[in-house]
C-alpha cells in the first residue's frame, strides 16, 4: 500500500511542480533553477562556485530547442553547447540522462545520439595475459586447428587464416605449436557508464619481445583511428616487455627540451596520446606482496633511517587493538593470494596508520610504507579527488621512493636488492606519476574536467574478462 508523502515530501513535490510550470511559461532554465533553489533551500548548491559541475550559463544556452542548438553549432561552433549533454551523460550515467531527456523534450539530444557522441571520447586500451592449459583440437567447420600459437605477422597480431590446414602434415605441424597463454586487448571508453569492449584475444607461446608489443599497439591504434577513435592511455600490469616498451615510448629517464629546464623531477616526454599507464591496482598488490614476504624471510626487512618496515607491527596491532577499530584480517598478511586487492585496501587504510602510530612502538617506517601504497592507489582510484590532490599524492609517493632509494645507495650498509622494493615496482610507480601529469595536461586542453576518470585507466577490465 502506497504511503502518503510527508509534509516535507509534499513541499518538495509542490516546489518541483511549480518549477516545471514556471519553466514551461518562461522557457528560461537559468531563472527557474534559481527560483526553485530559493523556494526549497535544501537544494541549494554548496561549496565554492568554481567546483560546480554544470555552469549556469551553459544550461541557459542549452535550453534552446534542439534545432537552434544544431544551427548554432554549425555556424558558430559553440563548444560549451556541444559538450554539455555528453558531460551530463558521462557524469550521471545513462539512466539520469534518460530522465532529463524525458522531462526536457527538445532541449537535450536523444540518448542514442549521445551514446554515439560518447564513442568519440578518448579511450583507454589495456592488454593482459593469463596462463592456460593447451587444448588443441581440429575444427571441421573452419578446417583449422584451435588452441595453438600462431606466428605473428607484420602487424604482430596472429592471422586466423594461418590456422587453416590442408593435409595431415599441416595438422601435425600446427598441433606442435602449443599456446601457453591467452592475450586479451580491451578498450574502455573514459565514461563511467560504459562497459569495456574486447578488441581481440589470441593464444601465444609467450615468446614475445617489447618490439612485438610496440608494433601491435601501433596496429591497433591505426585501426581505431580509421573510425575516429583516439587512444588516450595504454595500460598494462607490469610485464617486463610492456614496461620496457612504455619506458622507451615516454623516454623515461631523459629530460626533454619541451619541458621546463629547471624541472628536474619530471624526466619524461609530455605525450598527447597513447600515454602509458601502469595498473595502480596491480602496483598496490606488488607492494603488499613485498611487505608480507618479510614474514618468511627476516633478511627482507626494509630499513628507512633508524627504523624498519615490518608486517610484525601489523600483527601486533591486530593482537592489541580490537578488530572493529582496525578492520584487518589475518589473511591480509597471507602470501597465498598475491592479488588480494581488498587486503591492500585494508592494510593501507589511514586509520591503520593512526593506530600503528598510537599503539605500536617503532612502527614509524611501517606507517610510512603503508602511506606510500595508499597515496599511489588513491591518486588514480578515488573519484572525489581534485586533479591537484591526485598530483600531490602520486608525487609524494614517488619522491619518497626516490629519496629512500638514494639513501640506500649512498653506502653498502643496506643492500638495495634486499632492502628496497623490486625494480619493476619502482619503475611502475615512476610511469604512473609521469603519466598522470601528461593526462591532466591533455584534459585541461581538450576535455571537460568531469571526464577525468583516472579510475578507468587500468587493466582490471582485462582481469575481469578472464
Amino acid at each position: 500500500m502506497n504511503q502518503l508523502p510527508t509534509s516535507k515530501g509534499r513541499s518538495l513535490l509542490e516546489a518541483a511542480s511549480n518549477w516545471v510550470q514556471r519553466f514551461k511559461q518562461t522557457n528560461n532554465l537559468n531563472y527557474t533553477l534559481e527560483d526553485f533553489t530559493d523556494y526549497h533551500s535544501a537544494l541549494k548548491p554548496t561549496g565554492p562556485s568554481e567546483e560546480k559541475i554544470v555552469n549556469v550559463d551553459i544550461i541557459e544556452t542549452s535550453s534552446r530547442d534542439g534545432e537552434n542548438i544544431r544551427n548554432e553549432t554549425k555556424t558558430n561552433g559553440n563548444k560549451e553547447t556541444v559538450s554539455l549533454p555528453p558531460a551530463v551523460a558521462g557524469a550521471g550515467g545513462r539512466k539520469l540522462y534518460e530522465i532529463i531527456y524525458a522531462n526536457f523534450c527538445g532541449i537535450f539530444p536523444c540518448p542514442r545520439t549521445i551514446q554515439e557522441k560518447l564513442l568519440e571520447y578518448d579511450n583507454s586500451v589495456a592488454e593482459d595475459a593469463t596462463s592456460v592449459k593447451g587444448n588443441r583440437k581440429y575444427s571441421a567447420k573452419r578446417n583449422s586447428i584451435i588452441g595453438n600459437s600462431l606466428p605473428l605477422g607484420t602487424t604482430d597480431l596472429p592471422n586466423a587464416e594461418d590456422a587453416v590446414v590442408n593435409s595431415a602434415m599441416d595438422i601435425i605441424k600446427m598441433i606442435s605449436q602449443r599456446a601457453t597463454v591467452v592475450f586479451v586487448v580491451m578498450a574502455q571508453p573514459l565514461v563511467d557508464s560504459f562497459p569495456p569492449m574486447r578488441i581481440c584475444t589470441f593464444g601465444s607461446d609467450n615468446k614475445l619481445s617489447f618490439n612485438d608489443v610496440r608494433h601491435r599497439l601501433q596496429t591497433i591504434r591505426a585501426e581505431l583511428e580509421k573510425f575516429g577513435i583516439e587512444i588516450l592511455t595504454y595500460s598494462a600490469d607490469g610485464d617486463s616487455r610492456e614496461l620496457k616498451m612504455m619506458r622507451e615510448h615516454m623516454k623515461l629517464g631523459l629530460v626533454p627540451k619541451i619541458c621546463n629546464p629547471g624541472s628536474k623531477w619530471f624526466a619524461a616526454e609530455l605525450l598527447q596520446n597513447t600515454i602509458p599507464v601502469q595498473d595502480v591496482v596491480d602496483e598496490g598488490a606488488k607492494l603488499r606482496t613485498r611487505f608480507v614476504k618479510i614474514i618468511n624471510d627476516a633478511k627482507l626487512i626494509m630499513h628507512i633511517g633508524s627504523n624498519f618496515v615490518s608486517p610484525t607491527h601489523v600483527s601486533l596491532l591486530m593482537k592489541t587493538v580490537s578488530k572493529e577499530k582496525h578492520g584487518l584480517r589475518i589473511s591480509d598478511l597471507n602470501l597465498e593470494d598475491k592479488m588480494n586487492y581488498d587486503a591492500v585496501v585494508r592494510l593501507c587504510n589511514p586509520k591503520v596508520q593512526v593506530l600503528l602510530k598510537n599503539h605500536i612502538q617503532d612502527s614509524k617506517a611501517t606507517c610510512f610504507y603503508l602511506k606510500i601504497i595508499q597515496y599511489i592507489l588513491s591518486s588514480y582510484t578515488e573519484k572525489q579527488l581534485f586533479p591537484s590532490e591526485r598530483v600531490y599524492r602520486i608525487w609524494y609517493a614517488v619522491s619518497a621512493l626516490r629519496y629512500w632509494r638514494f639513501w640506500l645507495k649512498c653506502d653498502k650498509t643496506y643492500p638495495l636488492m634486499s632492502e628496497f622494493i623490486s625494480l619493476n615496482s619502482y619503475m611502475c610507480a615512476e610511469i604512473i606519476a609521469h603519466s598522470l601529469i601528461a593526462i591532466i595536461v591533455k584534459f585541461e586542453a581538450d576535455n571537460p574536467p568531469e571526464l577525468l576518470t583516472t579510475w578507468l585507466m587500468n587493466s582490471q577490465h582485462c582481469e575481469m574478462y578472464f
